[in-house]
């Protein structure tokens, strides 16, 4: 995921179009790091906003030949990973994009295509500084920080303003600082060279302190370890009023806790992050598949195991990833020898079905990260996808009357027909304090993150549009349905059309989140969508049309 702290539906609010006076004080104080926003694809159209221009043949080369890889769309501001942030979704016309579906180099566009600015902001500052940060305030737009880079391991670490006799810091903590710009890739790199475990996320591009750490973090590993949001120990950030603060336990307490689970891009722009890490570990790893092309009636076979295994196997230390054809999961604590025996089950299935079962055990997370979240990211840029994910309680996977009607969601599921994605990757062992953190309390009685998606092609119309996201939210309302107000949801993994969007995202923390908000953001000056402070009434505002007016379609659609 590119590192755009406030990603296109995550704006800051203008009161009015500046001047060109305004623009030039702005680009002034920040050195000259004000940059225009245009699509990166622009350079492949030969008209941009209605508007004809010469088409740059060598900066469409580039475009063409790197359209697909997830670590040169990182590192550009105007494109995202994943094209439904940047187009239009009400409005097909309104997009700049190319076809991701052919391989590389992306085709060329049609001679009479036209490109628009989409949902990507017009205007950005590269952030090298938190000055910047305050700079970008002070005028209400938007920052980019893939640039704050800096990274530092400290053995010993103690939050500022905490003191051994009041908080038991002494002798400190082993925990890694990174910048607002520093992606899991880099980390990870870094943490290996320190000879430590980092507990970060399943991909390489995503930023370590930005959207996935502010809105819980899962890992593989976390129910061992628990969710980033645990093990975040303090924040450096810049808040609405342009002033950095410290954010930890021992000072700004409020704002330490809401950013622990509360959104992105929410109480202000996360300048560095400080996380405790482990030491370096041998990782016993599981690989388990069936056939892809096995039958609905085999993968259901297999969806039965995966639901009435999966309970004993948490208890046994194993997180992972499941799918209708396979299971990745992994465990620091079982040695080669248990976990054989703990996998028999699924490694008998999948042999007697064709397919394949391999489990060892890896040096550390950082050949675990090599060999397994590496490769399956190399050609991954560019897809429209919506996921849908329900947080699914343990108590269900207790009874079978629960487990049955998991395993009836999953087979609607496949027969959307979509593929079945559940994270195992609750804090189902770590012992902590759930209170300690904002994101939903369902995280800490759950045990699956059950989810699918559904993608929606480059050049789709608005009617293809509306008909997947209108299944997509009818799929989410029986999510719901199968586990009740016990369940939730993840804000990275959510569908942005889920109608009781407080509850799914935040439960019982929501209102205790906006009260912060208002504390740290009184004039509301950061905004998104169905974020913390956003009202379902702010759908009709012009701000939010693109997705403003596929909500209301959507929910016209389902009546």
């Amino acid at each position: 995921m590119a590192v755009v702290v406030l990603a296109a539906l995550c704006r800051f609010a203008l009161a009015s179009s500046p001047s060109s006076h305004a623009w030039n004080s702005l680009n002034n104080s920040v050195n000259g790091r004000l940059y225009q926003a245009r699509p990166v694809e622009a350079s492949c159209f030969s008209t941009f906003d209605e508007s004809p221009q010469a088409i740059d043949s060598t900066a469409c080369a580039a475009v063409r030949s790197s359209y697909l890889d997830p670590y040169y769309r990182a590192d550009s501001f105007a494109i995202y990973q994943q094209a439904q942030s940047s187009m239009c979704l009400s409005d097909p016309g309104d997009q700049c994009l190319l076809d991701n579906a052919d391989g590389s180099p992306a085709p060329l566009p049609a001679a009479n295509a036209t490109c628009g600015q989409g949902s990507i902001p017009p205007y950005y500052i590269d952030v090298r500084a938190s000055e910047d940060v305050s700079a970008a305030f002070a005028f209400a737009y938007n920052p980019w920080t893939r640039n704050l880079r800096n990274m530092s391991y400290d053995a010993a670490f103690v939050p500022s303003g905490c003191t051994s006799r009041s908080y038991n810091w002494t002798p400190g903590k082993p925990a890694i600082t990174v910048g607002g710009g520093v992606n899991f890739d880099e980390v990870y790199t870094f943490a290996h060279a320190n000879n430590v475990t980092y507990i970060g996320g399943y991909a390489s591009t995503v930023a370590a302190s930005g959207g996935w750490l502010q809105a819980g973090g899962h890992s593989t590993l976390s129910p061992v370890y628990g969710l980033g949001a645990d093990r975040v120990l303090q924040f450096k950030v810049v808040t609405p009023d342009g002033v950095l603060r410290t954010a930890n336990e021992c000072q700004n307490s409020d704002l330490y806790w809401a950013l622990r689970g509360g959104g992105g891009g929410t109480f202000g722009v996360v300048v560095e992050s400080t996380s405790l890490v482990e030491p370096a570990m041998p990782i016993t790893v599981a690989s388990i598949s069936i056939p892809k092309n096995a039958t609905e009636a085999s993968q259901m076979q297999w969806l039965d195991l995966m639901v009435n295994s999966s309970l004993e196997w948490a208890k046994e230390n194993w997180g992972g990833h499941i799918s209708q054809v396979s299971l990745v999961n992994m465990t620091p604590l079982l040695d080669l020898a248990a976990a054989q025996a703990s996998m028999q089950n699924a490694t008998t299935l999948a042999l007697s079905l064709g397919g394949k079962a391999n489990v060892t055990v890896v040096s550390s997370w950082w050949e675990v990260y090599q060999g397994v979240v590496v490769p399956g990211e190399a050609t991954t840029g560019g897809t429209a996808r919506f996921l849908n994910s329900r947080l699914t309680p343990r108590k269900m996977f207790e009874s079978p009357a629960g487990r049955s009607n998991i395993l009836a969601y999953l087979e609607q599921i496949l027969d959307f027909p979509a593929a079945v994605y559940v994270p195992f990757t609750t804090p189902f062992l770590w012992q902590g304090a759930p209170a300690s953190t904002s994101v939903n309390p369902a995280w800490y009685t759950s045990l699956w993150h059950t989810a699918m998606h559904v993608d929606i092609a480059w050049n789709s119309t608005y009617d293809d549009r509306l008909s997947a996201l209108t299944k997509l939210t009818n799929l989410t309302r029986a999510a719901e349905a199968m586990t009740g107000p016990a369940g939730g949801t993840y804000m990275n993994e959510a569908n942005p059309f889920t109608q009781d969007w407080k509850q799914d995202l935040w439960g019982t923390n929501y209102d205790r989140l906006l009260g912060i908000k208002k504390k740290y953001d009184p004039k509301g000056l950061l905004e998104c969508w169905n974020c913390v402070g956003f009202e379902d009434e702010d759908m009709h505002d012009d701000r939010y049309k693109c997705q403003g007016r596929m909500q209301q379609a959507i929910d016209h659609a389902l009546l």
